[in-house]
């Protein structure tokens, strides 16, 4: 046989059902030049048979048998032992490679003859391969300060050379766990360079018979780990001068209630037993720690713990917190700020939540509901439970997402417009190529788009500054978007059918014609334009209040004081029925002329004193109210206001003062 040039070293215990995958990864390396040295450690199943049956066609797949078990360190050491490539790899028996993570690692080493080793991220596959999660390799000025906290990279994402591990004696066999956190941490404290990779090629499986989870020594091993990371090693040899003494002793508690509150967040998500924390706990208080900075290292713990499945740590969750809060608040101690218990379980949950998808609802988490409305099924009301604050909601409608989005929770049942509202709430630009793909694949919105109404609206956008014109489509096709949605939705009609023949007749009959109200306005109007509709401070009024429109659909509004109606053109082609009202017959005659080729407006003649407002979505109400009696007549009109609108419709008023007309009071300064 060629001689290899990597050695792959295998240890495996009662690993009959992955080993098979794990070889294989190996065969199916675009590198061919290398070994397989499987180290069966007293293995109880079949784990020989299904190896001697993969070696039988490849010559490259060597197998040995431990007598007894003695723990992966020994089976690793005896593997390094056997191995006879320049370089080494350790892959567990329960994880894999992709298919070019050794000829990357390889070449990578060929063009730095001078680094030791190199590493690539790697990707935590949770059990049965659902769900993927890459972890991009550490790139830290220091690898040794790095490896002096935490372990800087998967166990088989690394490929060193053979003398370098060699001349380091191995793995520690006193360690049962964190003893390839130990090696990268004694080497990196030498004089080995390792060179990180962008690729995430090394994958590691996340499942209930890991053998860190079943040992009741993550956190005995870790520390050890740590406190020699920051004090002498005897068993280096050869140190780097600047870690010679470790990382400064001062660092140490910092280091130690880091990977304390990650262990036992890790721990009480397995269900393992958690040693008592005492002897392990810094004596001096830690500064620096923030709730964000705990609940991060708490859920890294926790989502270990259970294998990265975000879908399991939220159906455990409400069980899971009592025991979590009891076996933190030792470490809560240790912390020189006072943090709020509270605060860290509220960040800890919205971490959990933004693990979840729509596949994983409906859940709830904490304070947090998770939904998914499929509005495409028949519908009935959510109730939302007790104690939820916040509801997340996965809308889709014939099986395309329309992202995620949040709402406020409101006790009682969750209509079907309230949980459409956040998707007719995002905006849709022109630019964005799902929204572009989303108008070809639906040719009622592109027949919408190009209708009668977008006329309108581009003649109106040729009377309005150039500069203003991006913003302004982009909120119409918003608008046309998020009516058709609505409709697809199922939230009703959005536009009422257009009135064949607009009329003034209609209001007649309320305005007595004594009304010296109505005189004294008509006077007003007597002269057209008394109010220099054209001017900018008009135009930008006009602007403003269109901007701030509701997002979801407007089926009926009311627009009180059109007067001649240059802002009733721009409304009209943005809801669906429009009644235009004023209290000039002059006005509204001229609003009219305006408007004659919009065919959804009603023209009344009113006195917002005392006239019958009807029921609308929503009513808009421009410098009016100026013009009332006083406090009580403006708050008689509030409460009509309120019972012309129909249940979350929309008062939308303009009363702008600028700086130029009062310069003691507070102003717009357009």
């Amino acid at each position: 046989m060629t001689q290899p040039t990597v050695s792959v070293i295998i240890p495996a215990f009662n690993a009959a059902d992955t080993v098979r995958t794990a070889l294989g990864s190996v065969q199916g390396q675009s590198f061919r030049r290398w070994e397989a040295v499987v180290i069966d450690d007293g293995s109880k199943d079949c784990t020989a048979e299904v190896v001697a049956s993969l070696a039988l066609g490849d010559g490259r797949i060597r197998y040995h048998k431990s007598p007894s078990n003695r723990g992966p360190s020994a089976a690793r050491n005896a593997g390094l032992a056997k191995a006879q490539g320049e370089y080494v790899m350790f892959l567990d028996a329960d994880d894999w490679i992709g298919k070019d993570h050794i000829s990357r690692l390889v070449h990578a080493l060929r063009r730095n003859p001078l680094a030791g080793g190199a590493y690539t991220g790697y990707t935590i596959a949770t059990e049965g391969g659902l769900h993927e999660r890459p972890v991009s390799a550490a790139r830290p000025e220091s690898l040794f300060q790095y490896a002096a906290r935490a372990c800087p990279f998967s166990i088989n994402a690394c490929l060193v050379k053979r003398k370098v591990v060699e001349d380091a004696r191995g793995f520690d066999e006193s360690l049962v766990v964190a003893e390839d956190w130990d090696l990268w941490q004694r080497l990196a404290r030498g004089s080995v360079n390792f060179l990180p990779t962008s690729t995430c090629s090394a994958y590691y499986r996340a499942h209930g018979g890991s053998h860190t989870r079943s040992s009741g020594r993550l956190i005995p091993d870790g520390s050890v780990v740590i406190r020699r990371g920051h004090s002498p090693d005897a068993r280096v040899r050869n140190p780097k001068p600047e870690h010679h003494l470790g990382e400064p002793v001062a660092d140490l508690p910092a280091a130690m209630l880091s990977f304390l509150i990650w262990a036992t967040g890790y721990l009480v998500a397995a269900g393992s037993i958690l040693p008592p924390l005492s002897g392990y706990l810094p004596k001096l208080a830690v500064e620096g720690f923030s709730e964000t900075a705990v609940a991060s290292l708490l859920f890294d713990g926790l989502m270990h713990g259970v294998g990265w499945g975000g879908a399991a740590l939220a159906a455990r969750w409400a069980d899971l917190w009592p025991d979590l809060a009891r076996s933190l608040g030792p470490l809560y101690s240790c912390s020189s700020a006072r943090l709020d218990k509270d605060a860290i379980r509220w960040k800890v949950e919205r971490l959990l939540v933004d693990e979840l998808g729509p596949e994983d609802a409906p859940v709830t988490v904490g304070h947090i509901r998770v939904l998914r409305a499929r509005f495409e099924d028949a519908w009935t009301a959510t109730e939302v439970p007790k104690g939820v604050e916040i509801v997340r909601v996965y809308p889709s409608l014939d099986d395309r997402k329309f992202g995620v989005a949040e709402l406020g929770a409101v006790p009682g049942p969750m209509s079907r417009r309230t949980l459409a509202a956040p998707v007719l709430k995002k905006h849709h630009s022109l630019l964005e190529p799902e929204t572009r793909r989303f108008i070809r694949n639906n040719p009622r919105l592109l027949r919408q788009l190009v209708g009668r109404r977008t006329l309108y609206f581009l003649w109106d956008l040729l009377h309005v500054p150039r500069s203003r014109w991006r913003h302004r489509v982009a909120a119409y096709v918003s608008t046309r978007i998020n009516s058709y949605l609505a409709v697809r939705f199922g939230l009703g009609p959005v536009q009422s059918r257009p009135q064949e023949n607009p009329t003034l007749k209609e209001p007649a009959r309320s305005v007595i014609e004594s009304d010296p109200e109505q005189k004294r306005w008509g006077e007003v109007f007597a002269t057209p334009d008394p109010w220099s509709y054209g001017s900018g401070y008009e135009q930008t009024k006009y602007e403003h209040t269109l901007e701030l429109l509701p997002d979801t659909p407007v089926a009926s509004a009311l627009e009180l004081a059109c007067a001649e109606g240059h802002f009733t053109a721009q409304l009209a082609p943005r809801v669906g029925r429009l009644v235009a009202a004023d209290i000039s017959d002059r006005a509204l005659s001229r609003a009219q002329q305006r408007c004659r080729n919009l065919q959804n407006i009603t023209y009344r003649q009113m006195n917002l004193r005392r006239d019958l407002l009807g029921r609308f979505d929503l009513i808009v109400c421009s410098e009016a109210l100026y013009y009332l009696k006083d406090r009580h007549e403006l708050r008689r009109l509030a409460a009509r206001f309120a019972k012309s609108l129909n249940p979350g419709g929309h008062l939308l008023m303009a009363h702008a003062n600028l700086v130029v007309d009062d310069q003691g009071a507070t102003g717009f300064d357009w």
